[in-house]
């Protein structure tokens, strides 16, 4: 019976183990670092399809006659509902409560539509989708939608 393979045993085990841990820590750290570099990019492509479907919706939908001539009728009823219930026009749009947004409207560097949050758009990540689109006497109108929040 040899008794001196013993010791080495326990040091080949301690070697092993230390091996071991330093590869499941940085198997964890990458995977940290990288679920979340995803996670933000997911919830970046979130917004933009929601300012998308809205930009969409209030294009060729909401605030024209026939697409793509814009009604001034109906981009003063939008502005001025936005301005009095800004929080019901955000329900009514479907945008969730935890996100904010901005519709903006301008023909020839006039604003004809600003619907926003009373407060600054503050320093966080945002999604911003511009339209096109012709005025009642064949201007080009410029509708921009701003989405951001969580």
């Amino acid at each position: 019976m040899v008794k001196g393979l013993k010791g080495q045993a326990i040091f080949e085990f301690i070697v092993a183990a230390i091996l071991f841990f330093g590869v499941v820590f940085y198997v964890i750290t990458f995977l940290s670092t990288t679920v979340s570099d995803y996670s933000m990019e997911s919830k970046l492509n979130n917004m933009e399809s929601e300012a998308f479907s809205l930009s969409e919706y209030m294009v060729n939908i909401r605030l024209a006659d026939e697409w793509p001539v814009m009604s001034y009728d109906k981009l003063q009823q939008f502005n001025q509902s936005c301005n009095n219930d800004y929080m019901g026009m955000m329900s009514e749009l479907g945008i969730g409560v935890n996100r904010d947004m901005k519709v903006k409207v301008t023909e020839n560097n006039r604003t004809i539509v600003d619907c926003s949050a009373l407060v600054k758009i503050p320093d966080v990540e945002r999604a911003e989708v511009k339209r096109y689109a012709l005025s009642q006497n064949e201007s080009i109108m410029t509708v921009t939608v701003t989405i951001w929040g969580s």
